[in-house]
């Protein structure tokens, strides 16, 4: 008898965990969000999200259409939630955040400052953290959402998957969400960074699909520079080269091209960066603080456009102290640019605090000025590996 209660008991709470998803929603009731945009309208928030149509989506493959592949639904408010709530009155369907790929901050609600507007996505346990944060540089966050984009008809997949791509084989962008943000945001002497993106050609003429038939696009999207924050406010951009500056130090670069002189003739030689990485460390001396960046960069030799012998092991050497040296004074120029703007968006401060925290605990409240007059030091090693299966410039003779 025991036995038969004992395996009821059983029984019966196994049914409980049968029981399904208690928070689940059905796909025919809910508006699946895949970009949003933030600008401001005088003192209130401009909101507008990127919903996917699901008829035209599917539809692709067939002859018939049913309508553009995104709507962009647009509304103002004094909070981000407002504005979510009030789009109800517009969306047919519940906005369901958890797809959400990129959020695109205009440059006006970015230099009056972002941590207001990141409060929710953070908080709502519905928003996800692996989408992307981007700052519009021109144009209106909403315009950047209007544009039509050609291989993925989703605009905000295509900036999702192209700052991906960019970020592993340029690096001159980053793919930032927002708990580092969030960290870049809250540390002393650490400033943030997000990548920057234009609107090329007209913006009228990009909201329309008509665009999409041509062989030469009239407009497209495109990463541009980095944008750079004081606390949580824009306070000025960087360039291409300032961008990959900062990336190198950072560590982030994965695979890139530098084109360097050809020593002592005309012409360049372009070396893919095959592996890079960084070493930031601070010291205190004399009561001064000053940092030492260690680079080492092992790259392959992917086009040369000069008479070189490359079979020469004298040759490469030489050419790796060349662009050692290049690139010691390039990355020294962007450091030193930066500090004029004094903007720790390198995190020397950090660097500082780990190598001496009772220095920096007296220190960190005059960080700012501190920063500015950093002595910084960069070391470089380049070794190149790979010649490729041509030894020779392709116009050199043979001896």
């Amino acid at each position: 008898m025991r036995k038969q209660w004992c395996k009821l008991i059983l029984l019966f709470f196994s049914m409980l965990l049968l029981s399904g998803c208690w928070d689940r929603q059905e796909l025919n009731d809910i508006a699946i969000v895949v970009g949003m945009g933030i600008d401001k309208q005088e003192d209130q928030i401009k909101l507008s999200v990127q919903i996917v149509n699901p008829g035209s989506v599917s539809s692709q493959r067939n002859a018939g259409s049913q309508g553009a592949p995104v709507l962009t639904y647009t509304e103002t408010g004094k909070t981000i939630m407002e504005v979510i709530r009030k789009l109800t009155t517009i969306s047919p369907r519940k906005l369901y955040l958890s797809h959400l790929r990129v959020v695109i901050i205009g440059e006006e609600a970015a230099r009056e400052g972002i941590a207001p507007l990141l409060d929710f996505l953070a908080r709502d346990h519905e928003v996800r953290t692996d989408f992307y944060l981007i700052v519009s540089h021109g144009h209106s966050a909403e315009d950047v959402l209007d544009v039509a984009t050609l291989v993925d008809k989703i605009p905000s997949n295509k900036m999702f998957d192209s700052l991906e791509t960019s970020e592993g084989r340029w690096a001159a962008t980053g793919k930032i969400t927002i708990d580092e943000v969030i960290h870049d945001i809250a540390s002393v002497g650490e400033e943030a960074v997000l990548t920057g993106i234009v609107v090329k050609g007209d913006i009228k003429q990009g909201s329309s699909y008509e665009n999409l038939n041509r062989i030469a696009l009239r407009t497209m999207l495109q990463f541009d520079g980095m944008a750079m924050f004081k606390d949580d406010r824009l306070i000025g951009w960087l360039t291409t080269e300032q961008s990959k500056a900062y990336n190198y130090i950072k560590g982030h670069v994965r695979s890139t091209l530098a084109v360097v002189p050809c020593m002592d003739m005309q012409g360049e030689i372009g070396l893919e960066v095959r592996r890079s990485s960084s070493k930031i460390k601070g010291a205190i001396r004399n009561n001064k603080p000053s940092i030492h960046i260690s680079l080492d960069i092992t790259a392959n030799i992917a086009e040369v456009m000069c008479p070189l012998d490359l079979s020469n092991p004298n040759v490469i050497r030489q050419l790796e102290q060349q662009t050692e040296e290049l690139m010691q004074t390039h990355l020294t120029g962007a450091i030193q640019q930066i500090q004029t703007v004094g903007s720790d968006i390198f995190g020397f401060g950090e660097a500082i605090h780990r190598s001496n925290p009772t220095y920096w605990s007296s220190h960190k409240t005059e960080w700012d000025r501190l920063f500015k007059e950093l002595e910084v030091k960069v070391q470089v090693d380049v070794q190149i590996k790979n010649i490729g299966s041509y030894t020779r410039y392709i116009h050199m003779k043979e001896e």
